[in-house]
């Protein structure tokens, strides 16, 4: 089973995350073999404190995934003020370190929220949101797909990575899917990502 998470930050305990970074670069090491994306969300130059950080993952039950973010160090230190994990569909079977665009890129998180009943209609425009995407999907698709319910069945919303050289070029680009000019989304949050991982070693 695929999911995404997303952990915003709590500004109140910007100062801690330093305390747990250590250790939250450890245990993904540990957890590596369920990383399909990971890494923090941060502002626009790149530059200021990290707002949070999403998932995309993949186990073999809820239990699973949960019992991930129960224990995760940056979580257990208190730096989340607010964690959403969610169903997450994985049409391009691939993760990260495998998207053929390469890393070096400028990328950024989507997150897109249904309205509610969305979902219909979400159905009758599957194929032109897959075609769009499929111009797309060698160079600047890095993971995408729908947020669906606990049980997979009924589309919420869609969550990915995209590279993009600015936001208004990012904005560009999702204002053109099907899916966005139909008007299926209540809202859209787009952020600027980094891939995660600790850094190298000096020397």
């Amino acid at each position: 089973m695929y999911f995404h998470i997303r952990m915003i930050n709590d500004p109140a305990a910007a100062g801690r995350r330093a305390q747990s970074q250590q250790a939250h670069w450890d245990y993904l090491i540990a957890h590596a073999s369920h990383m399909i994306a990971r890494g923090p969300t941060v502002a626009d130059d790149n530059e200021a404190e990290t707002t949070g950080s999403v998932f995309f993952v993949e186990f073999p039950d809820w239990d699973g995934v949960r019992a991930f973010v129960a224990n995760e160090p940056h979580r257990r230190n208190g730096i989340y003020k607010e964690i959403e994990v969610n169903r997450w569909r994985h049409p391009l079977a691939r993760t990260q370190e495998q998207f053929p665009g390469g890393l070096g890129a400028v990328h950024w998180y989507y997150r897109g929220y249904a309205l509610p009943g969305a979902s219909v209609r979400r159905e009758a425009l599957a194929e032109a949101h897959s075609r769009f995407f499929a111009r797309y999907e060698q160079d600047r698709v890095i993971v995408r797909g729908g947020v669906v319910t606990d049980d997979g069945k009924e589309w919420i919303g869609s969550a990915g990575l995209i590279v993009a050289p600015d936001r208004k070029d990012m904005e560009a680009l999702l204002a053109e899917e099907p899916l966005v000019k139909s008007g299926l989304y209540a809202k859209i949050i787009v952020q600027r990502h980094k891939f995660g991982g600790r850094p190298p070693r000096a020397g």
